[in-house]
């Protein structure tokens, strides 16, 4: 049986779980990936290297360029280690490698989880480890939120560097994991127990219950939660264990009892305590519940474990700011802007803390700044949003005079009565004057 060609509800959990197609990312201090098959036979090359192809990855995918991904994207070593860790008949085997390369186009997946408007944002390189081996840790902000990507790099013996294995947080299992349990699915249709009986136990128990995962995937369809958690409870304890099994869990008990929920954070917390998962998946939840204490203490424990994000001092504001205490969302805010120039979304945030406050100094202080970094005059933008008292504000009117508004939107304010402000006078078009005619002769 051929790479997808069965299809069942496994795969279709397993592809929500990681939410953008078949793959997810690895996370800090989880080391469960695969490698090029002689890693010690790399060249050693600089942070400098590492880090300047890390910047040229987040601009190639900013702009939707799927094929740089893949041409370095060691796709060829993730598959082959994939089939060489567990024997298969050969025709198998050779279906599957030739399914995923005809098949699977990761780079476009990966650039399409950015959605409309999403920005993929490089926030460091890991210099931990060793001096063939890095991961990049890239944040992602799209209309869904908040996701974070770390990708695992390594370099050739020649130092160019290469794409390892990634790892999308809220996913929550390595690519070559993910596409491991894919080929395990498929392949539990062709081995027999004699065969079934020679891997290794977690992969034997995991092809031996496979029907019972499908059954989950069948009551989550039906929205069945209870039916789909004590399915999910009678599976082995080796599988009870299992990352992906543990989310899940999570997922699955989220729409349940708050006892199941709780549960399931424990038990993945007690197996993989260094991976923000779960506070990333837990985060939008507090903040709707408004538990504004647990939401800043969510938002410490991502920082910590990803190793430091200027966004979630957006973030941080965000909640302050519903708590009524403007001058600390206003501190966590600059904070984000000083640490990321290039951070927009702290910026008008921070303005509307300022215009609410009436301090239209303050925020035409920021103007020079915006200006600089966006190549826009950030007044442009706030036509339809501010009163009179903002465009009339002397503060302003001096920044105008060298950053005067677009005559068009000038127009629309004095339309909308929203300020006195007078177009300039038109230039006057010369009028030509007739050369008076020749006298006629006598």
């Amino acid at each position: 049986m051929g790479f997808f060609m069965r299809e069942n509800l496994f795969i279709i959990i397993l592809l929500c779980l990681a939410n953008v197609g078949l793959f997810s990312l690895r996370s800090c201090g989880v080391v469960d990936h695969l490698m090029p098959k002689d890693p010690l036979n790399v060249a050693s090359v600089g942070d400098t290297a590492f880090y300047n192809f890390s910047v040229l990855l987040e601009e190639r995918l900013n702009v939707a360029d799927a094929a740089f991904f893949n041409q370095h994207f060691d796709l060829d070593s993730i598959v082959q280690q994939i089939v060489d860790q567990t024997p298969a008949p050969d025709s198998f085997s050779t279906a599957f490698v030739s399914g995923v390369h005809e098949r699977l186009n990761v780079g476009d997946q990966v650039s399409k989880s950015l959605g409309i408007g999403g920005v993929y944002k490089l926030l460091n390189v890991d210099t931990g480890a060793t001096q063939s081996e890095k991961v990049a840790i890239f944040r992602l902000v799209n209309e869904d939120g908040l996701n974070y990507h770390m990708v695992n790099l390594y370099a050739t013996p020649k130092g160019n560097i290469r794409i390892a294995d990634i790892y999308i947080l809220m996913g929550g299992m390595t690519f070559s994991n993910t596409l491991k349990r894919i080929y395990l699915t498929d392949l539990a249709a062709v081995l027999d127990s004699s065969e079934v009986s020679k891997l290794p136990l977690a992969e034997q128990a995991f092809i031996t219950h496979i029907p019972e995962i499908d059954e989950v995937g069948k009551w989550l369809s039906k929205k069945k939660f209870k039916r789909a958690l004590r399915t999910i409870d009678k599976l082995p304890p080796i599988l009870q264990e299992d990352k992906m099994v543990l989310i899940m869990r999570m997922n699955v008990a989220f729409n349940s009892k708050k006892a199941a929920y709780k549960k399931a954070i424990q038990d993945f917390k007690k197996m993989y305590p260094k991976d923000p998962v779960v506070d990333l998946m837990m985060l939008d939840l507090s903040f709707l519940k408004q538990d504004h204490k647990n939401t800043l203490s969510i938002i410490d424990s991502i920082d910590q474990k990803i190793g430091g994000d200027a966004y979630l001092d957006v973030i941080r504001g965000d909640v302050y700011k519903a708590m009524a205490k403007s001058d600390s969302a206003e501190v966590k805010l600059r904070r984000s802007i000083a640490q990321e120039l290039d951070q927009e979304e702290a910026y008008w945030s921070l303005l509307k803390i300022l215009q609410n406050q009436e301090r239209y100094a303050d925020m035409v202080a920021i103007f020079p700044q915006m200006d600089s970094v966006f190549r826009e005059n950030p007044a442009t933008f706030l036509v339809e949003k501010i009163d009179d008292a903002f465009w009339t504000d002397s503060t302003y009117l001096a920044w105008a005079v060298e950053n005067p508004l677009p005559d068009s939107l000038r127009l629309k304010l004095a339309a909308s009565h929203y300020s006195p402000i007078e177009l300039p006078a038109p230039h006057p078009v010369p009028v030509p004057v007739p050369e008076p005619s020749p006298a006629p002769r006598p």
